[in-house]
């Protein structure tokens, strides 16, 4: 983790699918006194203490804001060839920042195509983050909700399905209707 602001989002996003336990920032994480770092979640791993581990990169934050590339380390004991929920709810997470992140990246690039431009590097970044941030209130937004329900032999009842976590469809369609805009822009400025 590198500590940003953005990390920070991150972690929380994942956090809100309720099906994640975050170690450190959740309780019952039975760390037993260690420091978690790389090592200790693969220790965790091979004792199947915990499935799933993440790294976050340092430089996260600024690489993302600069559209680098910026690589999270997914270290799993799961079974990758099929969904998982905590697989599912980790891609969940990073399609909806790549959107938006994408999304503020055009916005800037657009705005720099019209008229004079920016009169700043401040100003452009400001209005990038701007159409970041509108851009996530979007995808949160959330118009398909999937509930996933663990049963045994076959049996559910209508109180048992409550739980779950809920994931948008920014991937595909958000990228969609941002190429179509996008497409519109180009013709409109040509």
């Amino acid at each position: 983790n590198d500590q940003s602001e953005l990390s920070a989002d991150f972690i929380a996003r994942l956090r809100q699918s309720d099906i994640l336990l975050v170690c450190p920032v959740d309780e019952n994480c039975e760390l037993d006194g260690k420091t978690l770092d790389v090592e200790t979640s693969i220790q965790r791993l091979e004792d199947d203490t915990v499935i799933a581990a993440l790294v976050i990169p340092q430089g996260f934050e600024t690489d993302l804001q600069t559209f680098q590339e910026v690589s999270i380390i997914y270290y799993t004991n799961e079974n990758l060839q099929s969904g998982t929920p905590v697989g599912t709810a980790v891609t969940a997470v990073i399609e909806r920042m790549n959107s938006a992140s994408v999304a503020g990246r055009i916005g800037a690039m657009v705005g720099d195509g019209i008229g004079n431009g920016f009169a700043s590097d401040s100003e452009r970044d400001a209005f990038s983050q701007d159409v970041y941030d509108r851009a996530m209130q979007l995808i949160n937004s959330q118009p398909v909700v999937i509930h996933y329900i663990l049963t045994e032999q076959g049996e559910v009842s209508a109180a048992d399905a409550s739980g779950g976590f809920g994931q948008s469809i920014p991937g595909i369609g958000a990228m969609q209707v941002l190429f179509t805009v996008v497409g519109g822009l180009v013709t409109l400025l040509h």
